[in-house]
């Protein structure tokens, strides 16, 4: 486990939204195309905070326990300084206060940013890739509010598959345990070598510490043993809904899956035919799953929704290239859903 600080630093940007309050069930996510942070509400489209800087790439976002937004910033190709961690308050202001939480080394590349309430950190999945970065920084860190940064966990040199590689996202698995399930892009046994293989899936452990441990959940490539119809070589999302249920995806299968960690680690398909579906999370106020459908390279993506037992495909959004999404809490309702530790505040500037 290491430890960096970094000094805070001002950003730039445009407030674009200044009319926009988010409502239970709204969306904010990051866009790739024009390197924004937009608000969907009642099936329209707004920006909240534009980036002036073609370098931004932005990905994960989360809200935690101040109030605050957390946005992860990895550029491709990334460098020892290029990556960051945004801090915005007041999100929904017509100037939001952005700064600088993290920066460089050993922050490169984070995809996956969460909010951990218990042990009041901001949790990442930093995925450098293959860049020729030395020392290169592969796994999971963690983020205090002061901008301390920790390296939890990293990935080890293991030449034999299947193994951890090209990490991209993470969830509380909500058991009690404080344990993460995470999804690794690659690393399997299956499909081919490097970024061609079979996806993998993860259960991180963190102690008081914040050191980090990983153990094998599923080569999602394992058609036999999972039996599922296709290997799963691109899997980029993962979400626990507060009673326990755990959902991933399959962007090359087009499909959303159940997961059943009951005596091992079992799959059950509950939705196909979802295009280039990436990102997926937990709407709690309408009781439905929230994906992201993207691909940038063709320029198409879109927001959609299904029920938790695959039904009612509808579309949400189009247009839109998204990342990353965040169903809102508004500050009525975060002391009755209890989730990680946020509070009901937000300062403004």
């Amino acid at each position: 486990m290491r430890k960096w600080q970094h000094a805070t630093a001002l950003v730039a940007l445009a407030g674009l939204a200044s009319s926009a309050l988010g409502s239970n069930g709204d969306i904010v996510f990051t866009n790739q195309t024009d390197d924004s942070i937009k608000l969907l509400s009642g099936g329209s489209v707004s920006t909240l905070v534009s980036f002036a800087d073609s370098s931004v790439r932005l990905a994960g976002i989360t809200r935690a326990g101040n109030g605050h937004w957390y946005v992860a910033n990895g550029p491709i190709v990334p460098t020892d300084t290029s990556a960051q961690i945004f801090e915005i308050d007041d999100i929904f202001a017509a100037v939001p206060s952005v700064s600088v939480l993290a920066s460089g080394n050993p922050t490169q590349n984070p995809i996956a940013l969460r909010w951990d309430g218990a042990r009041q950190v901001l949790f990442s999945v930093n995925n450098p890739g293959e860049h020729n970065l030395d020392p290169e920084y592969d796994g999971i860190l963690a983020y205090g509010l002061d901008g301390t940064v920790t390296q939890v966990w990293n990935e080890p040199e293991s030449p034999t598959p299947p193994r951890y590689f090209d990490g991209v996202w993470m969830a509380n698995l909500r058991d009690g345990s404080g344990d993460y399930m995470v999804v690794a892009q690659n690393g399997g046994a299956f499909g081919g070598s490097a970024n061609l293989a079979s996806s993998t899936v993860w259960r991180l452990s963190v102690d008081g510490s914040l050191s980090g441990s990983m153990s094998l959940l599923a080569d999602l490539g394992d058609t036999g043993a999972l039996g599922i119809a296709e290997s799963i070589l691109d899997s980029r999302g993962v979400a626990v809904t507060d009673s326990g249920r755990i959902f991933i995806t399959g962007k090359d299968t087009g499909k959303v899956y159940e997961v059943d960690l009951t005596g091992g680690f079992s799959l059950t398909e509950i939705a196909s035919g979802i295009d280039h579906v990436t990102r997926i999370e937990y709407d709690r106020f309408n009781d439905r799953l929230v994906l992201a459908q993207q691909e940038f390279s063709i320029g198409f993506g879109q927001i959609s929704t299904i029920n938790l037992d695959g039904s009612g495909f509808a579309v949400l959004a189009s247009g839109v290239s998204p990342r990353d999404l965040y169903v809102i809490p508004t500050p009525a309702t975060l002391a009755l859903v209890g989730i990680g530790g946020l509070v009901a505040t937000r300062r403004r500037r």
